[in-house]
């Protein structure tokens, strides 16, 4: 069989799949490692010999350690993918790349955005040279669903808003504030305790004074009072978060109560 013919069978087998795209929401590393138990597998490979193919390119792997691979407990870095996939087509005379060891898998449970897996697709780009950004809502397992959600239930979540919080904060702040779709920070928390109204109201004042959150804005001054690059203390941070948290009580204040 040519390297070719080879090559085209092993894209046939690894990349196909019959499942539903839920069953193939998987960890990398787990991905990783049922590619590599399957391939060996057909190949007739044993662990020591993909062990030793490795060992050819630099890396200090065992038989353990390919065993482990094909557990999933391995770490799945870069340099692993590519010791692996060297390792694979020195054996085999195929031609994988490093999104064929990435196997069947159809999305993976991490990295995610909207609480949603990233898709297959996306991080076939990424691998293939393209911005590591997660960008668009296709790009996620679930994410056209999630957004048309996010559209339907948004109305209702400013109904919320506007009943908590005072006078003063303009619908624009508040579609703002929902586009970041993520929970809340450290700093909002405590900023919300000590004001006593709710994380999310923490940042819509934020973004209603100053044009970003909290912790973005304490950053910022602390920069500033620095008069450099370097990176402020938690201590410098710290002042200027309480400092901003005194202005929003007073902007809360001054447009109603904090109830």
């Amino acid at each position: 069989m040519t390297c070719s013919a080879r090559l085209a069978r092993e894209r046939r087998n690894y990349k196909s799949c019959n499942l539903s795209p839920m069953s193939q929401v998987t960890s990398i590393s787990t991905a990783v490692g049922d590619f590599l138990r399957e391939f060996r597998s057909d190949h007739g490979f044993t662990l020591d010999q993909v062990a030793r193919s490795a060992r050819e390119f630099g890396a200090s792997w065992s038989a353990s350690s390919v065993k482990n691979i094909e557990s999933g407990r391995a770490v799945t870095s870069l340099q692993n993918l590519i010791s692996l996939t060297l390792a694979l087509n020195n054996l085999a005379g195929t031609h994988l790349t490093l999104a064929d060891v990435l196997g069947k898998a159809q999305a993976f449970e991490s990295p995610r955005a909207l609480g949603l897996p990233v898709r297959r697709a996306w991080v076939d780009k990424v691998l293939a040279g393209a911005p590591v950004e997660i960008g668009h809502v296709e790009n996620l397992l679930g994410g056209e669903e999630k957004a048309k959600q996010i559209i339907t239930d948004f109305p209702e979540k400013m109904k919320g808003w506007l009943k908590e919080l005072p006078k003063g904060i303009d619908l624009q702040t508040i579609e703002r504030v929902e586009s970041q779709n993520r929970s809340a920070s450290l700093a909002e928390e405590r900023a919300a305790r000590t004001l006593g109204i709710r994380p999310d109201s923490v940042r819509v004042w934020a973004i209603k004074l100053w044009g970003m959150d909290l912790e973005e804005k304490a950053d910022k001054l602390a920069r500033e009072r620095l008069e450099s690059l370097e990176e402020p203390s938690p201590q410098a941070r710290g002042a200027m978060t309480r400092a901003l948290i005194r202005q929003i009580r007073e902007e809360v204040e001054r447009n109603g109560s904090l109830a």
